[in-house]
Parts: C-alpha cells; structure tokens; sequence
C-alpha cells in the first residue's frame, strides 16, 4: 500500500480511496451495461441490421468524446459488419456544420440510404429530427450523456441511450461520457452473445446481513423479492464464497449498496472467465480512457476502472491495439506508461485539434487506420494541425487584449461577453475556459464561423445553463453541460444576445464558489523522489473526484535559481533533493522578488518527458513565506 502518501487517505478529498476497488487491479468496479434504459433495444436494432448486411451510419460530435466514440463504433463495425457483407459511412461534425442533428448534416443524413443511423454526443435534444428519420425508415441509437430538455425522442424504431434517463440507479449523477456508454453498448452486444444475457440469477442477501434475494442479469440488479423465483438460476458454491470474501471488505456503512455491489462482482467474474471476452473489452480501452479523461467526468467507481485499465495500471493490460492510437504515442514521445495527466494535456488537447481546426475528419481515420504506416503518416499531419490551433490560440488572445483595453467597461460586467469580427474560428471553447480562468467570472465567447457565428459558454462551479435557456429565441442551435455550452447564432442577433445575457447575468448568482489554496500533504525535500512518484501513480488517474494531491515542501532552500530565456518562468534546485528540478511556470516574478530563498513551496511531482527525456520534475503552483 501506501507509504509516504499514507496521511492521504484520510483527508476529505479522497474519500473514495477508502472504497476497496480504488486500488483493485481487476475490472470489479464494472457496472452492468443493462442498467442503461434502452440498451437492450438497442442492441437489438444492431443485431438485426447486421444480420440483414445493412447499411449503418455513425455520426459523432467534434469533439475528443465524439472523435473517440466514434472510432470506438467504427472499428467494431469494420471487423464484425462490413467484412461480412455489410456497409458503413462513419462521419463526425466538422467545420461549416451546426451543432448537434441540424442544418445541412441532418438533411444529408436524411437523405441517405442509412437502414440504421447512430447519433454520439447528440441526439438528446434533437426529438423531432429524429422523428423524421424514423418516417423516412430509418432506425435510429443514440449514444448521449447531454442534459434532457423538452425535445428528447420517443419513437418505437428509436433506441435513446442516455444515463440522465434513470440518474439514480448511475453513479457519479449519471456522469458517463458517450465514449463509456459506447463501451458499455459494445459490452452489452458482445454480452447479448452468451446464455447468462436471458439468465436471471438469485442471490440470498441473507448471507449478508440483509433479507430476500436480489435477482440479477448479466450483473444488473433487476430486483430484490422475499422469495425465490422457481426458474431464477443458484449461484455454485465457490461463488458464494468469492462474495462473502469481497463483501466482508467493504465497510459498514456501504450496507445499503451490497445488492449493487454483488452485481458488479459478478459480472468481473462473468468477464474474467471468458478470455475472449476479456480481450475484447481490453481492445477498447485505450480510445475509452482518452475520451473518458478529456471530457472531464468524476474520474471514480466505473469510470476510474476503465481508464486505469487504459493506462495499463489493471493486471489486465491495455493492448494497445489501435494502430493510430500508437502511432500518436510515439509522434507525441509518449511513453507506454502512460499517465491521466498525458491524456489530459498532450494525447486529448491534439486529437482535439482536428474539430477545432475544421478537420475532424483527420482525427478518426487515425483511430480507426488498420496500418501502422498509413497512421504514423496521420499522426504527423495531426501533431503539425494541433501546432497551428496553438498558433490560432495566441493570435485570438492578442485581440481580445487590444479588446478589452479598448473597451474596459466590459470586464466590470458579472458576465464577460466577448466578439470581435477578427477573430478566427476553431478555438471558442478554449479561449472562453482560458477568459473564465483569468478574470473569475462566467464567460460567453463568440467567434465567425461560416455561415453562422459560433459560441462557448463557460462556469466554473455554476450551472450556465439556465442564463442561456432564456436567450433559445435567439439561437439556431444550443446544448451542453452546465459549466460548458456551445451554441450557433445569426451575425445580426449577436448584439441583442449580448445585451440580454449581460442584463440578465447581473440577476442571476453566476459567481464561482470560493476555492481556498489547500495543501494535501507535507513532505521533505528528502522525499521528493522515485518512490514517491511509484506511490502517486497507483492513485491514478487524477481528476475530477480524485484531484492530483497538492504536496507542501515547508522551509524548501532554494538552490540555483534561473529563468527561461522568455524571462517568464522559473527554474530552481532544492536543497535535499538536488537532482529533481523544480519549475515554476509564469512566476518569474515572484521569485525575483525574494529576498529569502527559503520558501514554502506547493505542486506536483511529475515526469518531465521534453525531448525524449524521462526525468523528475516538480511543477510549483505556487508559493509563500512563513
């Protein structure tokens, strides 16, 4: 276990870590993919399409939750539906398209052959296009984890897959990326497969301090009854044992979860006496981690098992199966350990690229390329688009600071609203994260974008939602998250929509809430090192629900203390531990300003991979004197 990180285990913030499958190599945090209403529809609109060698189209969003769902589907159904007779048109949203099922994509789609259409990270608010599908003879699975509004589908050829449906049977409030629920719509095909998916089991909750007997399929809880139903199938003795043993791990207080519990223990042991059905699912657990880490979800329970077995942190290791996959790893000097913060900060913020820069397109015949060859070719032209996306970024930042110091009032507004016609498109919700970041209030960011104008709404820690409910009217196209929204709108409307969303944010409590700095653990500088970086990485992935610890090296003596050749960063040594290096990212500043080099320093050990190194590193976010 744990050694120098110990004293982390009981403070607050990691809580879930006090859950025995926090530091489980095995897949026994796996929820049952029969707990998503309309799954089992779905799947059988799948099967039946397949079998009748149809057509099939998938349509995912631009995103890197999109982009990874759909190269997710589009493998799966290149191996098992076109080379076996079938067809596939696998496209995604790109440039010029409006948000979601809308506009020209939606006609085209319309206007397919397409016997079965499957809509990713869309769909959810898109009822009554999806109506017209299914007039026009089409079947229709959405795969979709956006809020539910008052357009959502209710059609019997459609099969609308959306945690948010039944939220609390779902842990972390139905939290799911679509890329998980397209792994649990795989999952739950390839279960459809074995005699156990018509199977209903029986356990005796008595076994385990509670009363009646929970009845199961393929691990989803389906009810709980005083007796035992004459056709429901008794668990073999070792089985009994193996919960009884699991069970007893679990503390006290997690009673009244056992029955949800039991289920998922019995679908790890469904899975792990299945070799190809562990193989499979381990086939898609690199496109599910990236996607599942970039779409920001509570990175605990389920979603924490499946990236961890992504990074190859399970005794089940991640296959690396997917060519692209690999070859961006090694465009991006990326090692095969790979960390939440590598899928977070490099792998995610490039595959992104490809929607920003109206090339999505780009990103998905990486994931889905069957040669290694034709993929490292891929990930070079992906690596050089994200490299001009960064250069976008910087361009956009300059005119929104000649902006604002031309028009200073628009920052003492309780919401900052920002157009200007120079902008380029590509980069919204970046720069609307990055404006909330630096002047701590929620941000409307607009840019042209074609034919319409483009725009991304950001919150930190309050639902935007609500302020954009109230200007629809406007808009040709919106949804999203509560803290994250994207909309399409009309040149001309632009001015209206500011003038409402400003007058009516200054009504609306938009602040964030209060974060104070906050220190995890103390250590010395004598324990910056290897092993403490061993100890961290079995606590991965960091994130949402499990957030990277912040370690305070108290009375830190500076050593060595340089800058980079920008003058805005700072480097140092430590005394203690003189062969990691210490950065400080744009607080060049600050460290000129001492007049002691003993300081309290607060970061994160790392590794430092720039130029095909592997070093240690401390990143300091920031520091104080005593």
């Amino acid at each position: 276990m744990l050694r120098l990180l110990a004293p982390l285990l009981d403070h607050p913030d990691y809580r879930p870590s006090r859950h025995p499958n926090y530091f489980a190599s095995s897949l026994r945090a796996l929820r049952s993919p029969l707990e998503l209403v309309d799954l089992e529809r779905g799947i059988g609109l799948l099967r039946a399409v397949m079998e009748q060698k149809g057509h099939i189209l998938v349509l995912g969003d631009r995103d890197v939750d999109g982009v990874s769902s759909a190269a997710l589907l589009g493998n799966f159904l290149r191996e098992q539906h076109v080379k076996r007779g079938g067809t596939l048109d696998l496209r995604v949203s790109d440039l010029g398209d409006d948000y979601g099922l809308s506009g020209e994509l939606f006609h085209s789609i319309l206007a397919s052959h397409a016997d079965l259409v499957i809509l990713l990270d869309m769909g959810s608010s898109h009822g009554p296009e999806i109506g017209e599908l299914t007039k026009a003879g089409k079947k229709v699975i959405v795969l979709d984890h956006h809020q539910l509004g008052n357009r959502v589908p209710d059609f019997e050829d459609c099969a609308f897959i959306n945690p948010q449906r039944n939220i609390d049977i779902h842990e972390n409030e139905g939290k799911i990326p679509t890329v998980g629920l397209a792994f649990k719509f795989l999952f739950g095909y390839a279960l459809s497969f074995l005699g156990e998916w018509e199977t209903q089991t029986a356990v005796a909750l008595d076994t385990f301090g509670l009363s009646g007997f929970a009845l199961y399929r393929c691990g989803a809880l389906t009810g709980i009854v005083s007796e035992k139903p004459d056709a429901a199938k008794e668990l073999e003795p070792q089985t009994i044992a193996y919960l009884t043993a699991e069970i007893a791990k679990f503390p006290a207080e997690d009673s009244a979860r056992i029955p949800v519990v039991i289920g998922s223990l019995l679908l790890c042991r469904l899975v792990e006496i299945r070799p190809r059905l562990l193989e499979f699912l381990l086939s898609l657990a690199d496109l599910v981690s990236v996607g599942m880490v970039t779409d920001m979800v509570p990175l605990v329970g389920e979603n924490r098992s499946l990236v961890r077995l992504g990074l190859g942190l399970s005794k089940h290791r991640s296959m690396r199966g997917v060519p692209g996959y690999r070859a961006l790893m090694q465009e991006l000097d990326l090692p095969d350990d790979l960390t939440g913060r590598d899928l977070a900060w490099t792998l995610g913020p490039t595959l992104n690229a490809a929607g920003r820069m109206g090339n999505t397109a780009l990103a998905v015949r990486l994931l889905t390329s069957e040669s290694l060859e034709e993929a490292q070719q891929l990930a070079g032209e992906l690596k050089q688009l994200n490299k001009k996306r960064q250069d976008r970024t910087k361009l956009n930042e300059k005119i929104i600071a000649a902006h604002f110091e031309e028009h200073p009032a628009l920052l003492e507004k309780s919401l900052i609203f920002c157009y200007h016609p120079d902008l380029e498109p590509g980069v919204s919700g970046i720069m609307a994260t990055r404006l909330m970041e630096r002047y701590g209030k929620p941000v409307v960011y607009i840019n042209q974008d074609g034919k319409w104008a483009k725009g991304s709404a950001r919150s930190d820690g309050r639902n935007i939602l609500p302020l954009l409910d109230r200007a629809q009217h406007l808009f040709i196209q919106f949804g999203g998250h509560p803290e994250a929204a994207g909309f399409s709108i009309e040149y001309d409307k632009i001015p209206e929509l500011e003038l409402l969303l400003v007058e009516a944010a200054s009504t609306m409590d938009l602040a964030p809430p209060v974060r104070e700095l906050t220190e995890h653990i103390s250590l010395q500088p004598r324990q910056i090192s290897r092993a403490l970086l061993d100890e961290l990485k079995r606590m991965e992935p960091f994130g949402p629900g499990n957030p990277e610890p912040v370690i305070r090296i108290p009375g830190a003596e500076i050593q060595k203390l340089d800058y980079t050749k920008d003058g805005k960063h700072a480097k140092f040594r430590v005394r203690g531990c003189e062969s990691i290096e210490f950065v400080a990212w744009r607080q060049a500043d600050q460290f000129r300003a001492l007049t002691d080099l003993r300081v309290n320093l607060y970061g994160m050990l790392e590794r430092n991979l720039w130029g095909r190194r592997n070093k240690l590193q401390f990143r300091v976010d920031w520091m104080n004197q005593d």
